[in-house]
């Protein structure tokens, strides 16, 4: 997330709310890490996902071996 406040926007904004830039610059570095912390968590999310399947098609392997009647292309 870049800065969307210019420093003369951040101070018409601060004194009229009685807030000075500096809050809000510190207000805008802490959304931008929970942006990062909210992105990181995501592909930490996607990856173990993507761990689950393989470790499922994985089993399905090892089922289709271990059971004949079951592989592909056969049937009754």
């Amino acid at each position: 997330m870049k800065y969307l406040w210019s420093v003369e926007a951040l101070n018409s904004i601060g004194s009229n709310q009685g807030m000075g830039a500096a809050a809000l610059v510190a207000i805008t570095e802490r959304l931008e890490r929970i942006a990062e912390l909210m992105q990181a968590a995501q592909e930490q999310a996607a990856s173990i996902r993507e761990e689950e399947l393989s470790k499922q098609r994985f089993l399905r392997e090892i089922g289709k071996c271990r059971n004949p009647e079951h592989k592909e292309g056969s049937g009754p």
